[in-house]
């Protein structure tokens, strides 16, 4: 890792400055106030004395005006009960104690920004701009912000970024869907549902709670219901469904009669409601011309609006001191990165075909002189002769010598029950007479995955894996276009064939200094259909050597509640022997939760390991940008461009995107202190080289291979696709 001098970078996060001394306190509340009643007390209280209030490490923080004088502590208190009765009935009765504790500058930087980023939130100065509205959807960009400090030369200082938002809000009412639907009679469908309120935000449906007429009294009198829903339950139907909804990770849950939501639309679900998502898609993008000055707009309306409370924006986002955070590869070093193929062969990242060509699988799993007997599953209308006969010559171009023995096509029809039957004994058929079956689905198979029953992709997958049979799925409209683009899909499929047959096509050439072994964490969570108000939950683990080679996987599910992964499951997914004695680098998707932490540690201390725990974020984070200090303007960043923050924090882009597509989004790695310590340049280079080794793809993957595969076995485990193999040592995906 080297720091940046020649080509230069900026990112949307600025430091900020204050003029005079900023006038703020602090207090904590006795009793300790539940997790999910902190934000709640912060932002109401706030509202009611007109003071900015944050919640962190166990303190509110409070932050006035420079003219305003701060009222009484008995108004504080006075203000608190009224809040706490306000929240009562949503929360139970609470009753808090006001402590105020000594507050002297200089403040925490990381408090003075959050300070910052939610006085910006709770005004929200900045324009709203309508970008594209038809029937069914409204896309609209805003600013949206975050705390975000700096080190500058050593010297720790406050800071704030700006990014552009864009919402796409529905417009598709949901009562117009549910009365409009054919499973009208059975309201429980309901049940799963992404859907939006009146401001955009996404939350799931995760029970009926009865009709209108018997809670509209109750929800009319409540003072805290927005304008629009208070309009909402005083217009439906006596006889109008009620709704539970549930937000992100919250905990409370909200009650809406259905005519006050709307659909959440995406370009899975629109495609099945026959709604064009193309043009709601490209809106979406916005390139470097246009992104750059709504990011100086947004700098602007915040710095006028701070100027009020004698804060400064600095300017300072492309400075020679700011260089210094930024970190790259040197000339193309990422692109290069060495890989190992069979017989000894070596070549660049950007090379694998070559590679499999030249050497063969670095490990193979068949015998040579072995012939793969390959099922053609065709349940679609389509003549694909020529590419099933492409990719035969492309195995064998590899060592992989195929026929194909079968051929049936099954063009479905009838109620999907019947066309998952038909799929699925044809597929069971077809897998016992051959070592590896492809399928070609139809396109609107893409959307199935939440209907009743699940997509025929879930349920073929789910059931070839009971039989440890690999196989290998293309979807109707990938083949439609020109039979040029064949050779670009061939090689993106056949390394993925020759992986989920058992074989390594490929490894890192040279081992990852900063551990011996790589972990990679994942929880996930979504309501249960058939029992309202309940979630599915699972954690997945998935193990990889120093030079990315798979070790094994394992999933547990339904037995996790909250966020937090139990220490059984901990110390069960860190048994293997090989573990003992070793460094090994966990990365934990999002955050470590709960006791996590002191878990692992116990665990490691048994086994004399050491571990390195690394916090992986995928959203929340700023942009990274080239700068043109000649023109003065801003383009897409290069891939394995990295920027050092404080407390081990590095922004990392991982993936290279097209303009024409959209931008890059980077992640955030966080290196825990109660772990080992880890050199910020070796965890950059051992995150970018095991995004490298995703065989299913030569488009890699933004997550390091570890975190992508917990991610997937999770959502496949949620779908009902992994209920038997829960335990593996080969990447069947």
């Amino acid at each position: 890792m080297v720091a940046s001098s020649v080509q230069q970078y900026a990112s949307e996060i600025f430091t900020l400055a204050f003029q005079t001394s900023p006038r703020i306190g602090c207090f904590s509340l006795t009793p300790t106030v539940p997790k999910e009643l902190r934000n709640k007390i912060s932002y109401h209280l706030g509202k009611s004395l007109e003071f900015t209030i944050i919640y962190h490490d166990s303190l509110f923080w409070v932050m006035g005006h420079p003219n305003n004088q701060p009222p009484q502590k008995s108004i504080w208190q006075n203000t608190l009960n009224a809040v706490c009765e306000k929240l009562k009935k949503d929360y139970g009765d609470h009753h808090y104690q006001i402590e105020w504790c000594p507050a002297k500058p200089p403040y925490q930087p990381i408090i003075m920004s959050e300070l910052v980023a939610q006085l910006l939130r709770d005004s929200h100065p900045f324009e709203t701009i309508n970008v594209l509205t038809t029937k069914y959807i409204q896309v609209t960009r805003t600013c949206d912000m975050k705390a975000e400090p700096l080190s500058l030369s050593g010297v720790e200082y406050p800071g704030i970024y700006f990014t552009v938002k864009t919402q796409v809000t529905s417009l598709y009412n949901l009562a117009a869907f549910y009365n409009q639907h054919p499973q009208k009679s059975n309201p429980e469908f309901l049940v799963g549902l992404e859907v939006q309120e009146e401001r955009g935000s996404v939350g799931t449906i995760v029970k009926l709670a009865g009709i209108v007429k018997d809670k509209r009294d109750e929800f009319l009198l409540r003072e805290d219901l927005k304008p629009n829903t208070k309009v909402a339950w005083k217009n439906a139907l006596d006889n109008e469904l009620v709704v539970t909804i549930k937000y992100n990770r919250g905990i409370k849950q909200y009650y809406y009669p259905i005519n006050a939501l709307f659909l959440y639309l995406n370009d899975t679900n629109s495609q099945s409601l026959g709604i064009d998502y193309t043009k709601i898609n490209e809106s979406q993008k916005i390139n470097c011309p246009k992104r750059q000055p709504l990011l100086k707009g947004f700098a602007n309306s915040a710095q006028n609006f701070l100027a009020n409370y004698q804060i400064n924006l600095n300017r300072d986002n492309v400075s020679q001191h700011y260089q210094e955070l930024f970190v790259d590869y040197p000339n193309k070093g990422f692109s290069q990165t060495k890989l190992l193929f069979g017989n000894g062969v070596v070549k660049a990242s950007n090379y694998i075909l070559d590679g499999l060509k030249e050497g063969g699988v670095y490990q193979r799993a068949v015998t040579d002189d072995n012939v793969l007997q390959i099922g053609v599953l065709q349940l679609c209308q389509g003549n694909f002769e020529s590419f099933i006969e492409q990719l035969t010559d492309k195995l064998g171009i590899y060592g992989f010598a195929s026929e194909i023995s079968h051929h049936v096509t099954e063009i479905l029809s009838g109620s999907h029950f019947e066309q998952r039957a038909i799929a699925e004994q044809t597929a069971v058929n077809l897998a016992n007479e051959t070592d590896l079956v492809l399928i070609f689905l139809p396109t609107y198979d893409r959307s199935h995955d939440e209907i009743e029953g699940g997509s025929l992709y879930h349920r073929l997958t789910q059931r070839l894996l009971r039989m440890q049979k690999p196989k290998q799925v293309i979807y109707q409209d990938t083949l439609t276009q020109n039979p040029k683009y064949f050779k670009y899909v061939l090689n993106q499929v056949v390394p993925g064939i020759i992986a989920k047959l058992g074989n390594t096509p490929y490894i890192l050439a040279n081992p990852l200094k900063i551990a011996d072994c790589f972990l990679g964490l994942d929880v996930s969570r979504k309501p249960k259909k058939n029992l309202p108000g309940s979630m599915n939950a699972c954690a997945s683990v998935c193990v990889y050597g120093n030079q990315g080679q798979f070790i094994g996987y394992q999933v547990e599910p339904g037995v996790i509640e909250g966020e937090e992964i139990p220490a059984n499951l901990l110390e069960s997914c860190l048994s293997n022997p090989l573990f003992r004695g070793k460094r090994i680098l966990i990365y934990r998707d999002g955050l470590f939760r709960g006791d996590e932490i002191k878990h692992l540690l116990n665990w490691s201390s048994t086994q004399n390991s050491k571990l390195i725990l690394v916090e992986c974020r995928k959203s929340g984070n700023p942009r990274l940008y080239k700068w043109n200090s000649q023109s003065k303007r801003i383009s897409p960043p290069p891939q394995a461009l990295g920027m050092l923050l404080p407390r081990n924090q590095l922004i990392l882009v991982t993936t290279e995107v097209s303009e024409k597509i959209g931008l890059a989004k980077p992640i955030r790695l966080t290196v825990r202190p109660e772990g080992e310590s880890a050199d910020m340049g070796l965890l950059m280079h051992a995150t970018l080289r095991l995004t490298l080794l995703h065989y299913g793809s030569l488009r890699k993957p933004r997550l390091p291979l570890p975190l992508y595969g917990a991610d997937l076995l999770s959502y496949l485990t949620l779908q009902g696709v992994l209920t038997h193999n829960l335990y593996g040592n080969y990447q069947f995906w």
